[in-house]
Parts: structure tokens; C-alpha cells; sequence
């Protein structure tokens, strides 16, 4: 198991409730939050030492976590599955790190009141696990929480683009944070740092500009706005989705298609508005289930690991699409999984299958597999 990309999601998870009480401040990343606290009497978790410390810094109660943590428990940090294909009690018996509302899922009673109980319960059942690592829930709020009734829905990326207005770009992102907030969302997929390359792309409203610098001046100001308020941002899709060739998608025609453009055109055009964002202090990048020169983006590790972790220099987490390992090559699950992960993806976002993708990489994470072709 890489520790790296396991300290990449416990900071998430431990800083969330710190990042949730700030409202105009960036949280303190040298000391744990003093709001936080983590139960030893509830659940499971009787005998079991309290670990988290609230004197000791974020670095200090990260590596307490490692020590004590199980194999299987690392591994249920790592993916995110959909609410309704958990239950409450999955959650505890996996220690999954987080769970999502995929787009038209809402709770039975769907309002404010609906959302909260809803949210409330899953993270009290991370709380109820051996070791009470808070649960991160995520939405697709990319422009306002669309999933609820009665909030306040936005204009697209490609209307607010045409406005050239950063600034406006930033209080819409303040507005989404201050709707997520009041239900007890944690993150957002969102915004599309996407930079549109043809319009007959079904996806093209989800892009602020074909401009890269325009992207930037819009997404920036948005993922600051977000964050500042405790709403973990997402820049996706990671990398060039907008660019793929007319044809070369699903039932032919763009969308999850493949980018053949010169290495120097990504770079400049596609690859620095993820550069920006990262500056920008992004904490979360979701990869695209397109291609680039034939080559799905989900397992190209010069893409993800090289490109974006060590080159860009991003220390926040990768997030797959819904399901978009299981669109990999591949005889298997198996082996599309640790295709995915070994390329540089940290979290698995997953439907109905999350419980078959853990144990996946739970073999995997046991064999310590390293190498990405593989036949199984």
C-alpha cells in the first residue's frame, strides 16, 4: 500500500471538519483541529485507544492512523460508492472513506431537512467503525446541488464564461458552498476545467471557454470560493476531454472519445488549466473516461502519476469517474483496477460493484502488484 496516496486521504478526512468551520480563512495545516474529536465508546470501537490528538499536528495523527490501521481498512479509504447501493452498516464493516449522490439520487424526503438526516447517518456509521475516520459525502453540484428540490440552480459553465467575470464566477461558488454546507456536504465535483474544442460535443456546456486562459480566469476564483468555505473542490475531467475527435466517442460521436493532438497542444492548452488549478490549491482532480492517442486516460500512468503528481507537483487526491475504471481494458475487474491504481488514482468511485472493486484491490494491496499489463 502506498502511504503517500493514503496520507493524501486521511489530510482530506481530518481537515474536513476544521475546513467545514472556516468561512473567509485557510485552515491551519500544522495543528490538528480543535473541534475534532474522535469517540472511543460508540459502535465497534470498544478497547480501542483514541487515537487522534488534538495537541499534535495533522502529520502526527496521520501517521498514529497508518500505524493502527488495517490492511483492509487502508484499502475502504479508498473507495466511494454510491448511496444506494450502501448501507449504514457497509460503512462501518468496510471503513469506506466516502460516499456519494450520483446525479438525480436524492433521499425520499428530498429537501434540506431530507438531505441532512440522510448524510448525518452515514457519517455517524463512520464514526461507529474501529477507528472513527470521518466520512466524506460528495455531490455533483457543478452548478448548485441540482439533486435537491427548490435550491438555486446556476447557468452553466458556457453562459458564465460568456460573461468574462471572474468575480461572479467567485459568488456562485460561495453560493453553492453556503447550500452545501447547510446540509453537511463535504465535496463537490465540480468545476469542469474542460476547454471545448468542438461544439457539436454533448458535453459543451460544461465548459467555461475553447480558451485555456479564460478557463483559468473562471475556475480559479470558483475553486477558492469553495474551499474557503470548508467545500472540497473537484477540477475534472482530467485530461482533454474536450478535445476528443468528432467520431471517436460513444455510438460515434464525441463524448468518452479519443484526443489525438501533439504533445506540446496538451501541454499548453489542456494540461495547464490543471496546472492553475492546482496553484489554485485544488484539493481533488477527477480523470476523464476519454483517451488520448488511444489510450484510456483511467490507466495511463504518464498522465497521472508523471504528468500530474510529479511533474505539476499536485499533492491533493485523483478520484476515477463514476465507474470509468471498469471501461479499461482488460479481462477483469482485477485487473482493471490495478491498472487504475497503479497509474495514480487514489479513489475508486464506484456503483454496484464497489464491494467486488475492494476486493480487488484488497488481493491486489496484499500481492503488493506492481506491474500494469498484466494477464489474469
Amino acid at each position: 500500500m502506498n502511504f503517500k496516496r493514503l496520507e493524501r486521504l486521511l489530510l482530506t478526512s481530518l481537515l474536513i471538519i476544521s475546513l467545514c468551520c472556516c468561512s473567509n480563512t485557510t485552515p491551519n495545516t500544522h495543528k490538528a483541529p480543535n473541534n475534532t474529536h474522535i469517540s472511543t465508546d460508540s459502535g465497534n470501537n470498544s478497547g480501542v485507544k483514541a487515537i487522534y490528538d488534538k495537541e499534535k499536528s495533522i502529520k502526527e495523527n496521520i501517521t498514529a492512523y497508518i500505524k493502527n490501521m488495517t490492511l483492509e481498512e487502508k484499502v475502504g479509504q479508498m473507495i466511494m460508492a454510491e448511496k444506494d447501493y450502501i448501507t449504514v452498516q457497509d460503512v462501518k464493516t468496510y471503513s469506506i472513506g466516502s460516499v456519494f449522490a450520483q446525479g438525480g439520487s436524492a433521499p425520499e424526503e428530498n429537501n434540506p431537512d431530507g438531505w441532512r438526516k440522510m448524510i448525518r447517518t452515514y457519517k455517524n456509521a463512520a464514526k461507529e467503525s474501529r477507528l472513527s475516520i470521518p466520512l466524506l459525502f460528495a455531490v455533483d453540484a457543478v452548478h448548485g446541488n441540482n439533486n435537491m428540490k427548490d435550491t438555486v440552480i446556476y447557468p452553466h459553465n458556457i453562459a458564465l464564461g460568456a460573461t468574462r467575470n471572474g468575480k461572479l464566477a467567485r459568488e456562485i461558488g460561495a453560493a453553492v458552498a453556503d447550500e452545501l454546507n447547510s446540509i453537511g456536504v463535504d465535496w463537490t465535483f465540480s468545476p469542469c476545467v474542460a476547454v471545448s474544442n468542438d461544439i457539436r460535443w454533448g458535453r459543451d456546456y460544461e465548459c467555461f471557454s475553447e480558451t485555456s486562459d479564460l478557463v483559468t480566469m473562471m475556475a480559479t476564483p470558483f475553486i477558492t470560493s469553495l474551499q474557503e468555505k470548508g467545500i472540497i473542490a473537484c477540477a475534472k475531467h482530467y485530461v482533454a476531454d474536450g478535445a476528443v475527435e468528432f467520431g471517436s466517442g460513444t455510438n460515434g460521436l464525441l463524448d468518452r472519445g479519443n484526443t489525438n493532438i501533439s504533445t506540446e497542444e496538451l501541454k499548453d492548452k489542456y494540461i495547464s488549466v490543471y496546472k492553475d488549478a492546482v496553484k489554485a490549491g485544488v484539493k481533488t482532480i477527477m480523470v476523464s473516461y476519454s483517451s488520448v492517442k488511444g489510450r484510456k486516460n483511467h490507466s495511463e500512468r504518464d498522465l497521472i502519476e508523471y504528468k500530474l503528481k510529479q511533474d505539476i507537483g499536485f499533492q491533493g487526491v485523483v478520484i476515477s469517474d463514476y465507474e470509468g475504471v471498469e471501461y479499461l481494458d482488460g479481462n477483469s475487474l482485477y485487473i482493471k483496477v490495478v491498472n487504475a491504481v497503479n497509474a495514480g488514482i487514489d479513489v475508486l468511485m464506484e456503483g454496484k460493484r464497489w464491494k467486488e472493486s475492494y476486493k480487488c484491490l484488497l488481493e491486489a494491496a496484499s500481492e503488493k502488484r506492481q506491474d500494469i499489463n498484466m494477464d489474469r
